[in-house]
């Protein structure tokens, strides 16, 4: 087949990011802290799981259930709007859905010389 033509009845593919790290970087701390896993374990409580969190339910519903930052977090995913920087020679790339300033490494203060 020609490039970019789609077999009859394909599926169409989603590009997600873990809601566990949306929550870390809207907080500006790790994906395994304890305020972290808390919100998250709040909105599977809510929004039954977390495929539906990321993908079914609507603004208003995310509103209701969670903080404004999340659910900006959650419409960039869903609209594609991230931040990716690919990895090499051993480095894993990374994904940032606020982009670097949004991020927890970028916050921190970076030692400006040695001498």
């Amino acid at each position: 087949r020609e490039a970019g033509v789609k077999p009859a009845g394909a599926i169409d593919y989603k590009r997600l990011v873990p809601l566990p790290e949306i929550i870390a970087e809207s907080f500006g701390v790790g994906k395994q802290s304890k305020r972290v896993m808390t919100e998250y374990q709040n909105l599977i409580s809510q929004g039954k799981n977390e495929f539906n969190i990321l993908l079914n339910l609507s603004k208003e519903e995310l509103e209701q259930i969670t903080q404004p930052k999340i659910v900006k977090g959650i419409l960039r995913v869903r609209q594609g709007q991230v931040n990716i920087q690919p990895g090499y020679d051993g480095v894993y790339g990374t994904v940032s859905v606020f982009g670097e300033a949004g991020t927890a490494a970028s916050s921190k203060v970076k030692q400006q010389t040695l001498f």
